[in-house]
């Protein structure tokens, strides 16, 4: 792990995390697996950039939306494939699951409005999840105006940088 891997060779005061589409979703499942370790490995916040909130519906979106197929079948070969590859279950990635254990811990969400990958409103599925529980809000949503995905930075480069630079 990166992270160990810091701690090891420099002396850390305070980590940031960033990830963007799928390794936005992959940033989320990390501050909710080591909820209990994060002021110990001095994580502050993330930034999740266009990141899905549950990769089935992500995958039946795409199926449906972008190559126009019925998803049902399309889906359950990819599962048994990914599960019998892979030991993976996509049933348990639900970035948007459980985030009440990670309330500690700020999270700036960003999506393009007009993202054609990864729908918008998973964005806002997100969010909701993880302010729902924290006690004073510390999480935030950006929603850039007329980006597409991962294009928020080129779309909107003074208002990205102004929010994830700090």
């Amino acid at each position: 792990m990166v992270i160990k891997y810091l701690h090891k060779n420099f002396i850390v005061q305070s980590i940031g995390l960033i990830g963007n589409s799928m390794g936005g979703s992959t940033i989320i499942e990390f501050i909710k697996e080591y909820s209990e370790k994060i002021k110990e490995l001095k994580v502050s916040w993330a930034i999740s950039d266009c990141a899905y909130s549950s990769f089935i519906e992500q995958l039946r979106w795409m199926i449906m939306k972008i190559f126009k197929k019925h998803w049902f079948w399309t889906i359950s070969v990819m599962r048994l494939s990914l599960r019998l590859v892979n030991e993976l279950k996509v049933k348990k990635l639900v970035p948007k699951n459980n985030l009440k254990k990670c309330t500690t811990i700020p999270l700036l969400i960003i999506h393009g409005e007009k993202d054609n990958f990864v729908p918008l409103y998973m964005a806002y599925d997100i969010y909701h999840h993880k302010i729902r529980d924290e006690e004073k809000q510390i999480s935030e949503l950006l929603v850039i105006k007329d980006a597409g995905h991962l294009q928020s930075i080129i779309t909107d480069y003074d208002l990205y940088t102004s929010k994830t630079l700090f």
